[in-house]
């Protein structure tokens, strides 16, 4: 065999290995993007919170997700109180944020959230519209809830979850947005992971970038200066492309899934602000 036809038949190889990487990316790609952890507690006294409920919806196909609404401690009865709607990240449910968001209940508001569908004990499986849809559905329903005030409600969105809050807040009008360890497009990020892949397959696009210009209340960012997962120049982007940015707080020596724990007291007392600038 000639030099010529060796270096040929590597060239074959290579191709037929490339392209089948590539395919198996393609087809795995929503199991990458949403690993969707099962199970989970039915209502937040089961996970040991008290002053919680269920906070269940059914979506306009039938589908039935579940979630949580904590409120905060000492509220008066009868009134309204402003509220956290978390969008959690691809590997996550409620279950798992029950930290979170009785911190989140902790400044004074109510802290809710909604599995994404087939996460936890919501039923389907996820895609980037859907997704959206139901958190809009999930908006809708607190806004509407007697106990909440419409004009105090904040969204809170980390990692996959910032993407989700910013579609929302694109579409309705809450009072603050809050990005955690977010990224300017899903695409982007998957771009800088596989850069051998065209990011023209990533089926889930969540362009934050272009979405957020049409995003018109305040919005706060939060980045660990150590991400691996989305690194902070992702977040750095889509900052740089909204309109009403508060701050962008760089949370140094912070990875992608311990901004809250290195943070420590100065993440509270920052929501803490926004919460009491909402009048």
């Amino acid at each position: 065999m000639s030099w010529t036809e060796f270096a040929l038949r590597l060239l074959v190889f290579g191709a037929v290995l490339y392209v089948g990487l590539v395919l198996v990316l393609y087809l795995l790609q929503d199991k990458l993007i949403y690993p969707a952890p099962r199970g989970g507690a039915r209502e937040p006294k089961d996970a040991g919170l008290e002053g919680g409920e269920t906070f269940a919806l059914t979506a306009p196909d039938g589908t039935k997700l579940h979630g949580w609404i904590l409120f905060p401690p000492n509220r008066t009865t009868g009134s309204r109180v402003p509220a956290f709607l978390l969008f959690h990240g691809n590997g996550e449910n409620v279950t798992y944020d029950a930290g979170w968001l009785d911190l989140l209940r902790q400044l004074g508001a109510a802290a809710a959230a909604v599995d994404y569908r087939g996460y936890g004990l919501s039923e389907g499986s996820p895609s980037e519209p859907e997704l959206i849809a139901d958190a809009l559905l999930a908006y809708d329903a607190l806004a509407a809830r007697p106990d909440i005030d419409p004009k105090r409600i904040v969204l809170l969105g980390s990692s996959l979850g910032s993407g989700v809050a910013t579609a929302v807040a694109a579409e309705r009008t809450p009072a603050a947005l809050v990005i955690q360890s977010g990224f300017d497009s899903l695409r982007a990020v998957a771009s800088r992971h596989f850069p051998y892949v065209p990011s023209a397959l990533v089926r889930s696009h969540f362009d934050s970038a272009t979405r957020i210009g049409r995003v018109r209340c305040p919005v706060l960012f939060f980045h660990g200066d150590r991400d691996g997962v989305v690194p902070i120049e992702h977040g750095r982007a889509l900052h740089a492309r909204t309109p009403n940015a508060v701050a962008f707080e760089v949370i140094e020596g912070a990875g992608h899934n311990d901004v809250i724990a290195i943070a420590g007291p100065r993440y509270g007392a920052k929501l803490s602000d926004l919460i009491a600038s909402l009048r």
